[in-house]
């Protein structure tokens, strides 16, 4: 039998190799990790091994000005007057739901699984945002942690 003291280094043991062993597991979740692509491009999310996509926000909508990623269409080449996204006009006064819709559809495609690939394209979404723009789309995401089983804790 093994004494209080035994019991607790070798708990603390334990821990420090589980701690050791796993380290690209705690530090992927610290982090925030982003990808951009434009529209028509496939785009490649994934965690490390042991680790899944826990989606943080997504956002889909014309590409910012002065970006380098997407080729830029100002509003009024596209025949609007201002250079902004100019919202698809059923869908004003309800932009938030709109990002709802982006953010929901990003979960469906990727949350819990280690990679996904979204193609970029309003048709991904089912609703174009800035109709005759072109478009990109961000995903902010982190690096969950998977369960670790019970066999590998024994082993350590």
């Amino acid at each position: 039998m093994l004494s209080g003291k035994d019991v607790g280094a070798r708990l603390l043991t334990r821990c420090l190799l589980l701690l050791y062993a796993v380290p690209g597991l705690l530090s992927s979740s610290l982090f925030e990790f982003k990808e951009e692509a434009c529209d028509g491009s496939m785009m490649l999310i994934r965690c490390p091994s042991g680790t899944t996509v826990d989606v943080q926000n997504a956002i889909y909508g014309q590409a910012k000005s002065g970006s380098m990623l997407c080729p830029m269409m100002t509003g009024e080449e596209a025949g609007y007057q201002d250079t902004g996204c100019p919202t698809n006009p059923a869908f004003q006064g309800h932009e938030d739901a709109l990002k709802l819709i982006f953010y929901q559809k990003v979960v469906n495609m990727c949350q819990g699984r280690q990679s996904c690939r979204v193609r970029v394209s309003w048709e991904s979404f089912g609703i174009d945002p800035c109709p005759g723009l072109v478009k990109n789309l961000e995903i902010h995401y982190k690096c969950k942690p998977g369960k670790l089983s019970r066999e590998f804790i024994d082993r350590v």
